[in-house]
């Protein structure tokens, strides 16, 4: 039992480490190396092509009163990801695929998982309020999400989400909280 339930939490770490929801959220110091520039002076309308992906967090699955923690970290690598904003109307729509290698650590025990090509395609709607980058993303049932914007300028946009997920099904209770830093490059 203990067995299918480890599994079980490794599992779903990795399926909602990797949605594409996004909750705004303060940014993390480990994520991001300790450093947030916060200049937001340029303009998001254009082609942004990703430099950068990182996202940590954690998964606690609860079982019949026992309680499963999981950590993850998420590195990214080998970006082939765009994404446009476009004004009047404010859309966006972003294609591509990238590379993730995910370290998740339960009771002690770190493992590594390499995943290649997971698709970035979405499109939708965005609006922005200050610092705050509203998505309604089409093309997953209208689902509205929010990021902070950390860095914006001529040539360099970073943003912070956080994913808040919560799954319970047959007593088996699954609590995700994912913080993840996009920095993308003007093309």
């Amino acid at each position: 039992m203990k067995k299918i339930l480890f599994t079980l939490a490794i599992g779903l770490a990795m399926l909602t480490s990797c949605e594409s929801d996004l909750v705004s959220a303060p940014p993390s110091d480990s994520v991001l190396g300790g450093s947030v520039n916060g200049v937001v002076t340029g303009d998001l309308v254009g082609s942004w092509g990703m430099t950068s992906l990182s996202y940590e967090g954690v998964t606690v699955t609860s079982v019949q009163g026992v309680d499963i923690v999981t950590d993850f970290i998420g590195q990214g690598s080998d970006y082939n990801y765009i994404i446009e904003f476009t004004e009047a109307p404010n859309n966006y729509i972003s294609t591509g695929t990238y590379d993730i290698e995910l370290i998740t650590t339960v009771s002690g025990q770190s493992s590594a998982t390499n995943t290649n090509d997971l698709n970035g395609a979405s499109n939708g709607t965005w609006e922005r309020n200050s610092s705050v980058l509203t998505f309604t993303n089409a093309s997953n049932n209208n689902e509205v999400s929010n990021a902070t914007i950390d860095v914006l300028s001529d040539t360099t946009f970073q943003m912070t989400s956080t994913i808040v997920k919560n799954i319970s099904e047959q007593g088996v209770n699954v609590d995700t909280t994912t913080t993840t830093v996009s920095v993308f490059e003007r093309l």
